[in-house]
């Protein structure tokens, strides 16, 4: 049986649910899949409530984990990793739990590059689709995933219950239940298509225009004021609301509020435990 998935799903962003289970029950159906993996960062909480309210579909519970070398995956999680630790000891937490971890968008900003294979991670996001118009990035993940003859997953890596499902991994399963080790084994189709770059929010981006708010396809805003975060050309120096460091850095929020890697993982689960405290498991 071939089960047609998005493997990188974001839910909920910074504390904020931007697809609900009537959202997201609606999207599997308009695009014609089986289900998705749900990657919030910080959090699996949600992932796990939408498993329980959609058991129709699939749902795997999923993580995007901030390692101190980049982001990773996780698939199939009973618990949560904490997040700043090497990529070594993620993968490890990963694998203790019986999930698989997976190196996303290896090759762009927060990716692990060669360090994926160091790490030991068990297959490999070749197309991205948030940057499906830049294909030099998916196309050296591809080239790294052939090379070391690693599994191939395609996803949207988006925060839109509109775009979900345009990008897909089809898995050659028996049953719902041995997705993951069929992933594993690699029995994978990919199916790409680029999802719409934002020019109006990256030149709003570049010109760094106050009060930009986050772009919905894939929405990052900021933990203080929950406006967008924005990438800059050149690294700035930013000092940590959290901990008081002095970082150079590319990213931060349009408004210069910012936080170093290791306050934002902190101050980030603390928002999303508030939040299912008050909504989503009310």
């Amino acid at each position: 049986m071939v089960f047609k998935l998005d493997l990188h799903v974001h839910t909920l962003s910074r504390g904020k649910v931007y697809v609900d289970d009537r959202q997201l029950k609606a999207a599997i159906k308009a695009r014609g899949i089986d289900g998705i993996a749900v990657t919030n960062f910080f959090d699996i909480e949600h992932a796990r409530w939408l498993k329980e309210k959609l058991p129709e579909h699939t749902i795997i519970v999923g993580q995007e984990v901030w390692s101190r070398d980049g982001h990773v995956i996780g698939l199939g999680m009973t618990h949560r990793v904490n997040d700043f630790q090497t990529v070594q000891k993620t993968v490890e937490d990963i694998h203790a739990q019986g999930a698989i971890a997976v190196a996303v968008h290896p090759f762009m900003h927060h990716g692990l590059g060669a360090k994926a294979i160091e790490a030991g991670v068990d297959a490999v996001e070749v197309y991205n689709g948030i940057i499906g118009g830049l294909g030099v990035f998916n196309f050296l993940a591809g080239r790294m995933a052939q090379k070391y003859k690693l599994p191939r997953l395609s996803s949207g890596d988006t925060s839109s219950a509109d775009f979900i499902g345009w990008n897909q991994t089809h898995v050659d399963a028996d049953t719902a239940a041995g997705i993951i080790e069929a992933i594993k084994r690699g029995k994978t189709r990919v199916v790409r298509r680029a999802l719409p770059l934002p020019w109006a929010f990256l030149t709003h981006n570049l010109l760094k225009t106050p009060h930009l708010k986050p772009w919905p396809v894939h929405a990052a805003p900021c933990l203080v004021c929950g406006e967008a975060w924005v990438i800059s050309l050149k690294a700035s120096s930013c000092q940590c609301m959290g901990c008081g460091v002095v970082d150079r850095s590319h990213l931060a929020c349009c408004q210069g509020h910012y936080y170093c890697v290791g306050c934002l993982a902190a101050v980030g689960h603390a928002k999303a435990l508030a939040l299912r405290q008050r909504e989503y498991l009310s």
